[in-house]
């Protein structure tokens, strides 16, 4: 069996180890490393996860890789997998600094600003790993059932009409969608 999901990750042996389907060769995942993933054409092409949002860069650049996982959860969740038996580390082991404004009024930065660029509730990643472990269970289960039962090739690439339905008329990360789809459709 030949996986090709929309986006892969390993194993990150500081963040991810606590897995809780460790067992398997594969599952999906909640939350994930940037230090290492990879990403089907169709989706890079969407234009939505890729380039990362620098909109908080001048206050710290941790914010571009979770809203980027925000973001894998909302649109990716369903095609995405950890390949259990890849494992990477970070050699350095630095810890990353706090923002200057503090870490709390950053965070509620970043989720105000996502909250303006959906119509609705997002899928927010911040869970335990024992609350966890039934929405992985189940998103594994259902990725097994349509890739691997299913000889169709997958769509990774999310609708126009999806999207509008996702984000609000004035998102960012729908205009940044909207460039990447004219461009590509353009080729």
């Amino acid at each position: 069996m030949v996986l090709k999901p929309a986006i892969a990750v390993p194993v990150f042996l500081e963040k991810t180890k606590k897995t809780p389907l460790r067992w398997l060769k594969y599952h999906s995942f909640l939350f994930n490393d940037e230090q290492m993933i990879a990403f089907h054409n169709e989706v890079i092409k969407d234009g939505i996860i890729i380039p990362y949002q620098n909109q908080f860069y001048d206050i710290h650049w941790w914010a571009s890789c979770e809203i980027q996982q925000i973001l894998i959860q909302n649109f990716y969740s369903a095609d995405s997998i950890q390949f259990n038996k890849i494992h990477i580390t970070n050699e350095c082991r630095l810890r990353y600094p706090n923002p200057d404004i503090g870490r709390n009024t950053f965070e509620k930065l970043i989720r105000e600003w996502l909250a303006k660029q959906f119509i609705g509730n997002y899928k927010d990643i911040s869970m335990s790993v024992k609350k966890s472990f039934p929405v992985i269970l189940w998103r594994t289960f259902i990725y097994f059932i349509r890739h691997c039962c299913n000889s169709k090739t997958q769509n990774y690439s999310v609708s126009e009409d999806t999207i509008k339905k996702i984000l609000s008329n004035e998102s960012e990360i729908l205009n940044q969608y909207l460039k990447h789809l004219k461009k590509y459709s353009s080729n």
